[in-house]
């Protein structure tokens, strides 16, 4: 037994294995599988790996036979390296979806599980967030562990946020420790434009996830982490919340930090899935103004 929200994220991952590759996926709602596109397609000629039928295998644990996948076709996205896979049929019991948080900084301590080529089982890594590339949308990268092939799909989880923030898609070197990288959760969110929604959904209905990192459910805490935003820019706290609130967070978003306005639905724009964003990204007094409002655990 590990952290639990590490093995949590574990029971999540799955090994996808086809007469062409084999790769690692993650449920992000049930019966839906992300992986890289490369994992499950072939970039030059557009075709998807599988069968004759173009079926995926997908174990899960220890059970060869899990079920089966199939490539959503306006899902896979080769210039994102990122897919969607249905399958079917829908395993019951259903295993545990990940939650996913787009919040992640430099240092951050990540965590994340595959199954490498060789391996029979799966298999961790541990890294730590050493930024992003200026690749368009842009990269995760990671360091000081090793990155094997048949890890590209794996989910990373940052320790910090205890969220998925991203999926291993490629390695520095495969034989070293240099790390690597991967798609940041912000990309597969855009990729997916109902995949939000959806998670949400989800984990209203199924809680386990906020349970293990100790916060309250996703709607309870979106309306005290909004009442508190229109309090603050209310208040003598806009400037120290406009200054908490990093370069690199605002240029993304593309908001004007000198216009409250719209620093104000840039903040509110932030759905559940990203409460502990405001709160890794506000200076200390504007933590301290949440946490009195909101005596929730784990912010």
């Amino acid at each position: 037994m590990d952290h639990p929200v590490i093995d949590l994220m574990h029971a999540c991952v799955v090994k996808l294995i086809s007469p062409q590759a084999v790769g690692t996926g993650f449920f992000v709602v049930p019966g839906l599988i992300v992986t890289c596109a490369h994992v499950v397609g072939n970039r030059k000629t557009n075709d998807f790996y599988g069968d004759p039928k173009g079926t995926i295998k997908v174990r899960w644990q220890d059970n060869d036979d899990f079920s089966t996948a199939t490539v959503l076709p306006d899902k896979w996205m080769p210039d994102e390296d990122v897919a969607l896979l249905q399958c079917h049929p829908m395993p019951e019991p259903h295993p545990p979806c990940v939650l996913l948080g787009r919040a992640c900084l430099t240092y951050d301590r990540l965590s994340t599980f595959g199954y490498p080529k060789e391996a029979q089982h799966a298999e961790p890594a541990t890294f730590e967030c050493k930024g992003y590339s200026d690749d368009k949308p842009p990269m995760l990268k990671v360091k000081m562990d090793n990155i094997r092939g048949g890890m590209s799909g794996s989910p990373v989880l940052n320790m910090e946020t205890k969220r998925v923030c991203g999926m291993i898609n490629f390695t520095d070197d495969k034989n070293s420790m240099l790390g690597g990288g991967g798609v940041t959760a912000a990309t597969l969110l855009s990729a997916f434009d109902d995949l939000e929604a959806l998670q949400e959904a989800y984990h209203q209905k199924h809680p386990t996830w906020y349970t293990e990192i100790g916060v309250s459910v996703p709607g309870d805490l979106k309306v005290q982490v909004e009442a508190k935003i229109a309090e603050t820019l209310d208040g003598p706290g806009l400037t120290e919340l406009v200054n908490g609130f990093q370069k690199e967070f605002l240029e993304k978003e593309g908001v004007d930090a000198k216009r409250p306005a719209a620093i104000s639905a840039a903040l509110v724009k932030l759905k559940t899935t990203d409460a502990l964003m405001l709160v890794s990204l506000a200076k200390e007094s504007a933590i301290k103004a949440l946490e009195k409002t909101m005596p929730v655990r784990g912010l």
